[in-house]
């Protein structure tokens, strides 16, 4: 477990975390560009589809004070040639408008720069959203590589964060950018 500014809490989730993990994309399932986008499969496949060989690593970030789950942060498609990886991160019904989940991606790629031996973390975000996550890029020195358009008009970013430029710019530190209002 990892404590993020005494704000929240950032575990391994295990197997039994499945219920969990499947309310957080249902309820993330209305918001738009969610990756699933009204297509979230029955629970058979749907544990299949977070436990699967690309994913190798999830936490669940949690509110420090109520324990409530606010949402989960994942690698997958690990490159062992590249040494790099995808970020995915799904925030809840109870982390909107919280700041929680930015707060909890800074934290999370300090534990992966820590735990794996990545040269990057690639991320995929909705055009839409690069304004609010825009200061916490920037202090973690996020590398935009490209962008694709996407269906229903939504475009998409593609944003690399290097280990040395995250450690050099205090990536750790991200709870000095992000105020929470949780």
């Amino acid at each position: 477990m990892h404590d993020v500014a005494g704000r929240l809490i950032l575990r391994r989730a295990a197997e039994n975390d499945f219920e969990v993990l499947r309310r957080i994309d249902l309820e993330a399932d209305g918001i738009v560009g969610f990756r699933l986008a009204g297509r979230i499969p029955p629970p058979s496949l749907h544990r299949d589809l977070i436990w699967n060989d690309a994913v190798f690593d999830t936490h669940l970030a949690i509110a420090s004070a109520s324990r409530a789950p606010l949402g989960y942060l994942g690698l997958y498609d690990h490159s062992v040639r590249t040494s790099s990886a995808w970020l995915n991160v799904v925030g809840g019904a109870h982390s909107i408008g919280t700041g929680a989940m930015t707060l909890a991606v800074g934290a999370y790629l300090e534990v992966c720069f820590r735990l794996y031996p990545l040269r990057s973390i690639m991320a995929e975000i909705a055009e839409g959203s690069l304004p609010r996550l825009g200061t916490m890029l920037d202090a973690i020195d996020a590398e935009r590589v490209g962008s694709i358009p996407a269906s229903g008009g939504r475009s998409t970013a593609w944003v690399r964060i290097r280990r040395e430029a995250f450690r050099a710019s205090g990536g750790g530190t991200i709870a000095a950018h992000v105020r929470p209002f949780f």
